[in-house]
């Protein structure tokens, strides 16, 4: 099976570049405070990092931000709705 990439272009990015549209998803998102947004994208990435190395060897810097990502999500979905302008507007 053929990885699909995160968003278009995305393999063409370097490291460098992938791990700054991550950021800047994950940002726009939060300020939305659309966590079903943020968690697909750091998913996606999470995913199409793995794959590619084939499971084997460790996570890049993208994937390892990505995870990142997705544990702060977590978090902000358990006690998000609780905490007045937490993960959303921080």
């Amino acid at each position: 099976m053929t990885p699909v990439e995160p968003w278009p272009g995305y393999t063409r990015d370097s490291e460098t570049k992938r791990l700054a549209r991550l950021n800047f998803k994950v940002d726009e998102a939060r300020l939305r405070w659309d966590l079903l947004y943020a968690h697909a994208v750091a998913a996606a990435v999470v995913n199409y990092e793995s794959l590619e190395r084939g499971g084997a060897g460790a996570a890049g810097k993208v994937e390892k931000a990505a995870e990142k990502h997705i544990a702060a999500i977590a978090k902000m979905g358990e006690w998000g709705f609780e905490e007045s302008g937490s993960w959303g507007h921080g």
